[in-house]
């Protein structure tokens, strides 16, 4: 009624599922600056088996992505 266009898209029922792993800890619990907001980003980095990109494929295959939010007193 306020003449935005507004395009939909029906592509059917989809399951859909979140996780979230929520961990005490961020900049409050800091001993130096900036570890909470590293330790998070290393996630992303891979493991002995898998590197990162290949952990980002696997994810991409099934729709999935990794997010991942240091806050100051969770990650």
């Amino acid at each position: 009624s306020n003449g935005i266009p507004l395009a939909v898209l029906n592509s059917g029922d989809q399951e859909v599922v979140r996780v979230e792993w929520i961990f005490n800890g961020g900049q409050v619990t800091e001993h130096k600056k900036g570890v909470a907001a590293f330790a998070m980003k290393l996630l992303q980095e891979g493991t002995l088996r898998r590197s990162g990109y290949a952990l980002q494929e696997t994810l991409a295959l099934y729709g999935a992505f990794l997010e991942i939010s240091p806050g100051n007193e969770r990650c």
